[in-house]
Formats: C-alpha cells, structure tokens, sequence
C-alpha cells in the first residue's frame, strides 16, 4: 500500500473521522454538513473512496477509521525490531535472527483497546462504542497500512471520556503547585475541529458543565484564509498559517503575517468568550489545557488572559495525553 497522501477535501474528511470514530455514517454526513459543508451525497462519495484505499471501514451503518490502529501498532513493532537489533549489535549475535518489522507486527497484534468518545456523547456513544468493535472485531481483522500487513484481533475493548482520559494520565511537572491539586477545575482541550470542555467540582465530573464547540484549529485556518482572501486578495493555505504559529520561515510579507496572527489572537478570544457565555468562571476555578491546539495557542492565551480573568492555569506537554491515558485506564481497568 501507498504511503497515505491525501487532498485538502479528503484530510478535512479524515479529521473529523478521527475525531469522532467511530460514528453511524448519517452522524458523519450531518457533521460534514455542519462542519465542511458537504451535500449527503458528497460525504457518502467520500466515505466509499476511503474504504477503497481502506483508511476506513464502512460496515452496518458504522465509520471505523484503521488509520491510528495501524499507526501505533508499526510504531511499537519498529521500536522492538530496533531493541532487538540494538541489542544483536552489542552482544554481537546473529543479526540475521533479528525480527523485522513485519515479524514484530505479526507478534503484538492481540490488543487491549481503550477508545473515547467526546464527553457530550459519552452516555449515548460509549456502549454502541464497544459493542461495535466487539463485534467487528470478533475474529481477525486483516488490513495493509504503509507496505505492512497487519492481522488484528482484539482481546478486550473499554470505552472512555476523551479528555477525562487526558486527566487521568497526567502527571505535572510541578506536583505541589498544580492546577489538579484543586477539587474544582475545567480542562479546555482545543482539537482539530472541536473545543471541548470538561468541569470537575468537588473531584466529580460535572456534566451540566460539559460541551463542545466548533471552534477547533482547522475551522481557524479556513476563517483565516478567507479573511486573508478578502482583505489582501492574497489565497493562503492550512500549511503556511501552521508555519508562522510554529515561528518557522515563510516568504509571507510582515503586514500579512501580522494580520494572520491577529486573526489568531481574535480566535483565542472567541473561543474564551463562548466558553465565558457557558458559564464558565475562569477568576474562581483554574484550568487545564489539553490537546495539541491548546500547545499551538499557548503563547495567545497568555496575551489575553486578563480579558477574561484567567488566573491559575497549566498546559498538558504531551499532544497524545488521550491515547496514554486510554492506555493507563485499559491497564487499571485489566488489573481489576
């Protein structure tokens, strides 16, 4: 199989689908609707053409991305295949005994799968969630990802809050002085497409505190250029407004860099100031920030933090804060 390469249309498509993966196919078309746009018929065009190249799995009515699955199982098979060459070199074995990757891939393929789901969804999706990869994972999955064949079989599955999981398996860098030392706190996790937000009063999840709204990085980059359209008639793209929030350089003139970058700090505000008409309190409870967005923004959240009385908060490092802690909460949950 090729390497995964994907137009703008399709790697807009394959955000949302790992975002909320998986999901009845009639949710993703309304949700491609709400988020690109998209007519039914262009989601359901769209939806098959990824099944063919097989980054997805279209059955009963369910989207099951493979895409991260096949991802993280190549990457822990290529880390034992290095450990093991490694360690032929140092006690100067025969290499030719060394697995390969394929041969690793063919050993830790049984998984303990934990998975999550958006915390507003949580009571509807959760059960569905699990019953789906029971199912469908019955018996062995056969798929080929980036020139590898991988065999999955699943042995367990848990389903659990995205972002609760992200809490759960954080561990602060300066314990004493941490925002989860508090009863009560939000945790803001600015994704791709979405903004969700949980509450923690007195330790317990609060749902009447929980949401989600579409104000992600990527709805971010398509106001952006078309706001730069408009006002410069200059067309930018997703990769360049990337590379000035990142400080990397680009040959955009320093008056459109500036105006992209306020366009930026304007996005912090929005989103802060719909979390604020939510009900949120930011000068009575701290905050944590999770997600690779929140890494991004973190320099504009620092310059209008005063505009909305943001006083104790603190960033999760990690952009993979979800996936460790569904792997610490399916590790607990076996141990059980």
């Amino acid at each position: 199989m090729e390497q995964l390469k994907l137009c703008d249309s399709d790697y807009r498509f394959m955000s949302i689908v790992w975002d909320y993966a998986p999901i009845p196919s009639g949710k993703l078309v309304k949700l491609c609707n709400e988020i690109l746009g998209w007519k039914k018929s262009t989601t359901y065009t769209t939806i098959k053409k990824m099944s063919e190249k097989g980054y997805i799995k279209n059955e009963n009515a369910f989207v099951m991305s493979l895409f991260g699955i096949s991802k993280e199982l190549i990457a822990r098979a290529k880390k034992k295949a290095e450990r093991q060459q490694k360690k032929a070199e140092e006690t100067s074995s025969y290499l030719p005994n060394v697995i390969n990757v394929q041969d690793a891939l063919n050993e830790t393929c049984t998984l303990n799968l934990g998975v999550g789901v958006p915390p507003t969804h949580y009571a509807t999706l959760a059960q569905k969630t699990i019953d789906y990869y029971k199912e469908h994972f019955s018996g062995p999955v056969v798929c080929e990802f980036n020139g590898y064949m991988i065999e999955i079989n699943l042995n367990f599955c848990q389903c659990y809050p995205q972002d609760i999981a992200a809490v759960c398996g954080y561990v602060p860098k300066k314990k004493d002085d941490s925002v989860i030392n508090f009863s009560s706190y939000y945790a803001i996790d600015i994704g791709g497409w979405t903004v969700d937000v949980i509450t923690f009063i007195n330790n317990e999840l609060d749902n009447t505190k929980c949401d989600s709204k579409p104000l992600g990085i990527l709805p971010m980059y398509e106001s952006i250029i078309k706001h730069v359209e408009e006002e410069t008639g200059k067309r930018i793209t997703k990769d360049i407004i990337g590379s000035i929030l990142a400080g990397k350089p680009t040959l955009v003139p320093e008056g459109i860099k500036d105006f992209i970058l306020n366009d930026v700090k304007n996005h912090i505000r929005l989103i802060l100031g719909e979390l604020a008409q939510f009900g949120l309190s930011f000068d009575l409870y701290p905050t944590l920030f999770i997600g690779g967005g929140s890494l991004l923004f973190r320099k504009y959240i620092d310059e209008v933090k005063d505009e909305f009385g943001l006083i104790k908060y603190e960033f999760i490092e990690n952009p993979n804060a979800n996936a460790l802690g569904y792997e610490k909460l399916i590790r607990q949950t076996n141990n059980n």
